[in-house]
This record gives structure tokens, sequence and C-alpha cells, in this order.
């Protein structure tokens, strides 16, 4: 179902939220069960869709340990990092964070003939630092890497869903934000785009095929990719021209990018380090 909520503001593990939809990731394995009026004991699945606006923040507890359950769905990725991300200087007063804006940049007027890349992408990085600082209320942080990407249809076994899912801290010191804007360009494309999501997993688990942990982890290690994983709890997030996904980039926010099933996925991103004192210890 739809649920319509006034602006409100919660923090501490809890969320800010304008106008959403809830509904199930997928029927026959998640309900939603969020009641009340507070996100503090999600403990289910949130999908945000193409068709729906929003403005959406979920305040997060930081990780301030390694989190062996989900990362053991990881393959040859870092599983901690010092400092702990919630202690570094540019961390937002609410702690860390998803949060998902629609309408925020415009994008189109960007591949207007005038405007170079350079300067295209030089006014992208401005726009989108400045709705981290606003509307999250980050410190000072500095732009570390940008890129545009365009994910493409590819043949995928049942277990590539979740296989890619990592932690952008863990594995640089300076992506302490991560930046997500949906360009759109293949808005009109003959093909249209199907999948091709950004999944944050609170939790996941394997799915009934396969039961056995220890089986598990050594297939998904040697490439075999026919386990399927199942996301239990989190945040599904689709594509739609001109949104901006942004979050803290440690344990409390484990991620991939879902397979494009059809059509092209393109995207702008950024990862952000903090421009005050002690960031990059533990590099």
């Amino acid at each position: 179902g739809t649920c319509m909520w006034q602006r409100r503001a919660e923090r501490e593990g809890r969320c800010t939220l304008f106008a959403f939809s809830l509904t199930m990731l997928w029927a026959h394995q998640i309900a939603v069960a969020i009641s009340g009026h507070s996100c503090a004991q999600e403990e289910s699945a949130l999908r945000l869709f193409e068709r729906t606006k929003h403005s959406y923040i979920r305040w997060l507890p930081c990780a301030n340990a390694s989190r062996p359950t989900i990362h053991s769905f990881t393959i040859d990725k870092a599983h901690w990092r010092d400092p702990p991300i919630h202690s570094l200087c540019c961390m937002a007063p609410g702690g860390c964070f998803r949060a998902v804006f629609d309408g925020k940049v415009d994008v189109q007027r960007y591949y207007l003939a005038q405007y170079d890349r350079y300067k295209r992408k030089r006014e992208l990085v401005e726009q989108i630092t400045h709705i981290l600082q606003v509307e999250v209320g980050v410190g000072a942080v500095t732009p570390s890497k940008s890129r545009e990407m365009t994910y493409h249809r590819k043949d995928q076994q049942p277990g590539e869903n979740w296989s890619q899912i990592h932690v952008d801290y863990y594995e640089n010191a300076n992506f302490v934000f991560t930046a997500v804007l949906y360009l759109g360009e293949e808005t009109d494309d003959e093909v249209p785009l199907i999948g091709g999501e950004t999944g944050l997993a609170d939790d996941l688990a394997f799915g009934p095929a396969n039961s056995d942990p220890v089986k598990q982890r050594k297939g998904r290690r040697k490439g075999h990719h026919d386990l399927p994983i199942e996301l239990k709890s989190g945040l599904v997030v689709e594509p739609k021209q001109g949104r901006l996904l942004l979050f803290s980039g440690g344990g409390e926010n484990y991620h991939p990018a879902l397979p494009v099933v059809q059509g092209r996925r393109t995207t702008f991103h950024v990862f952000y380090g903090c421009a005050c004192e002690s960031t990059t210890s533990g590099e």
C-alpha cells in the first residue's frame, strides 16, 4: 500500500519522510511492516519507486564494529577501517544516514549542446555537495572522486543480484559519503530500462536452494553464482531521472548496484572525504 506521512524530524535511528510508497519488495518474500510514526524499528524492505516523488532521510546508528554476518555475503572485500566513521570530523549531527531526493538536481539542462563535459561535471558536483551539506547537514567535505557510469544488461545467474555488495569507506578512506545521481539518459531509449536499482542492505539471507552456510561461502569464493541471496531488510532505490541517492560510507550501508535486466542505466557518482583534520589515518 501507500502511506502518506507529514514531514517530521526524527533522529537517532529514525527517519524523516515527506511522501513515499511502502510495498512488498517481492510479493512472495518480504512484507513491509513499519508501524506507528517511526522507522527506528524498520525490519523489512522499503522500495522507493520510479513513478513516485520522494524526499527521504533515514538516520542510522553508525557501524562501530565489523559486521561479520552481513560481511559473509561479500567476496574479497575489506571488513573494517580505522578510525570508525562516526569519529570523523565531517559527520552530520544526526550521525550516519541514507537519503533520497527527487527534483533537486535538474540533469536535463546539463546535457544540452552548450555544456561541455568538464563544465557539466563541475556543476553537478557543486549541486550535489550543496544538497549534502544543506539537506543532510554534513560538515566540511571535499569531492575525492567523481565519474559517470553506464550499466548495461548482462546475462546473470540467480545468485548475482547481491554478489557485488561492499562498503565504500572500508575500500577507501576518502569515501566517507557517497552520492549516486541517476542521469536517465536512457529515458528515451527504444529498449526501456528494467532493473539497475541500488540496494542498501540491513540484513541478507541465503535462499532455500542451499541452506548450508559452509557450502554457500565456498561456492561464492569459487565464483559460483547459483546461491540465491534475499534482502530481509533495507532499502531498494529505483532509477529515476534526476533522483539523488546519498548515504554515509560505513558498514551501516552495505550496498551493490543491482543488475540491469533490460536496457541500460546511466549514473553520476561522487565520493566525498572530510575536509577537516584526522580523516586519513587508517589508509
